[in-house]
C-alpha cells in the first residue's frame, strides 16, 4: 500500500512472496511479503519488471526459506491503478496469464488509489486480486448507468475504457477471474519500518537510473554539438525535478509522520516512568506498613 500511494502520476509494481497451501483445485496463496521493483518502463499506464530483478526476488525467497526455515517462493505480482479503476485492464490479463504459463497458482493483485467520490469528496482506495481465464467476448459485458452511479467522471471513464479493454481481452482469449481476497491485520509487524525504508531507496534508485539512461542518451554525437549541454542541462533539471517532488510528496510526510509518532512514543514513556514511580513509592509503602507490624 506504501508503494500503491508513492505516486499518483505513474503505475507502480512489485512481486508478492509468500506461499502456495492446499490441492491443485483449491489453492490458497499466503502472501507475507511485497518486494517493490524498478520499472524498466516508465510510462504511465505500462509496469515491466526485468528478469535481473526476477531472479534476484527468486534468491531473496530461497533466503528467506533456508534462513527462517518458512517455505516462501515468489506466489504473484502486484501493481497500482492511480486515478483509475481497479479493474484489470487487457494488457494486465495478458500479463497474467503468462505468469500462469509458468506457474499456474500465480496470482495478481491490482490496488486502486487516489479516486474520489463524487458525492461524499472522500478518497478512496480499491483492492482486487485475479487470475486470467480462457473466454469467449460474449461473456463480457460493458459497464451500465448503475455500475458508474456515483463515481466522477475521471473515474467512469477510466470503467468505460477498462471494460472495452476486457472485452478486447476476452477477444483475445483471456478473461479476468476475480479471487477472493482476505487482508489480515497484525498488530506486531517489525518489518514495517525497514519495508518503507527500502520502498524509499528503490524509488531513488529508480530516479538515478532514468537519469543516467537520459544522460547516457544526450551525451551520444548529434548532428549539432550546440544542443548536447542544453539537452545535458534539461535532464540535470528533469532530475532535479523528480527528486524534488519525491522529497515533498514522499520524504517529508513520512518525516512528519515519523516525528509525531516519536512525540507520541516520548509523552508514553513519560507517563510509564510516572506510574512506575508512584507504583514504587506504593510498594515501599506497603513494605515499610509489613515491617512495622511485624515489629509490634
Amino acid at each position: 500500500m506504501t508503494h500503491a500511494l508513492s505516486t499518483e502520476a505513474e503505475e507502480v509494481m512489485g512481486l508478492l512472496l509468500g506461499d502456495l497451501r492446499g490441492s491443485k483445485d483449491s489453492l490458497v496463496a499466503h502472501v507475507r511479503r511485497a518486494v517493490p521493483q524498478i520499472r524498466t518502463d516508465r510510462r504511465k499506464d505500462r509496469v515491466e519488471t526485468s528478469p535481473e530483478q526476477m531472479a534476484a526476488c527468486s534468491a531473496l525467497a530461497e533466503h528467506v526459506t533456508s534462513s527462517m526455515g518458512v517455505p516462501t517462493r515468489v506466489v504473484g505480482w502486484y501493481h497500482s491503478h492511480p486515478h483509475i479503476t481497479v479493474l484489470p485492464s487487457h494488457v494486465d490479463v495478458n500479463t497474467q496469464a503468462i505468469y500462469q504459463m509458468l506457474d499456474a497458482g500465480f496470482i495478481g493483485l491490482i490496488i486502486s488509489v487516489f479516486n474520489t467520490n463524487s458525492t461524499t469528496k472522500e478518497q478512496t482506495v480499491q483492492m482486487t486480486a485475479f487470475q486470467s481465464e480462457p473466454g469467449s467476448s460474449s461473456s463480457i459485458e460493458g459497464c451500465s448507468s448503475a455500475d458508474l452511479e456515483g463515481l466522477d467522471s475521471q473515474t467512469q471513464a477510466a470503467m468505460i475504457v477498462s471494460a472495452a479493454d476486457m472485452q478486447e481481452s476476452a477477444a483475445n482469449n483471456w478473461q479476468r477471474r476475480e479471487v477472493p481476497l482476505v487482508v489480515e491485520s497484525h498488530s506486531n509487524n517489525p518489518s514495517t519500518l525497514s519495508d518503507y525504508v527500502e520502498v524509499q531507496k528503490m524509488l531513488l534508485a529508480e530516479e538515478l537510473q532514468a537519469h543516467r539512461l537520459h544522460s547516457s542518451s544526450s551525451s551520444q554525437p548529434i548532428s549539432s554539438n550546440i544542443h548536447q549541454p542544453l539537452l545535458q542541462l534539461h535532464d540535470a533539471s528533469l532530475h532535479q525535478q523528480a527528486l524534488l517532488q519525491h522529497a515533498e510528496c514522499c520524504a517529508a510526510p513520512a518525516l512528519a509522520m515519523m516525528r509525531q509518532l516519536a512525540s507520541q512514543a516520548d509523552l508514553q514513556m513519560q507517563q510509564l516512568e510516572a506510574e512506575n514511580q508512584r507504583l514504587q513509592g506504593l510498594l515501599a509503602s506497603l513494605q515499610g506498613q509489613e515491617v512495622s507490624t511485624i515489629v509490634e
